[in-house]
């Protein structure tokens, strides 16, 4: 993935209620943490990442 591009992260919760995501920290200049419900019981999320977008405050940085 590159800078400005939108990835696609899926995640199973099989067994689970929800999860925190966390992404950047470290050498990136943002920390997003986000937690994430599975909203029609198929046990999988997908979390679309808008890396034009990370490091802003605008809240579009995650969509499901």
């Amino acid at each position: 993935m590159q800078q400005g591009e939108t990835t696609a992260m899926n995640f199973s919760l099989s067994g689970l209620d929800g999860t925190t995501v966390q992404l950047g920290g470290g050498e990136a200049d943002y920390k997003l943490n986000a937690t994430v419900t599975d909203g029609d019981g198929d046990g999988q999320v997908t979390l679309l990442f808008d890396t034009a977008a990370a490091g802003s405050s605008d809240g579009a940085t995650l969509t499901t």
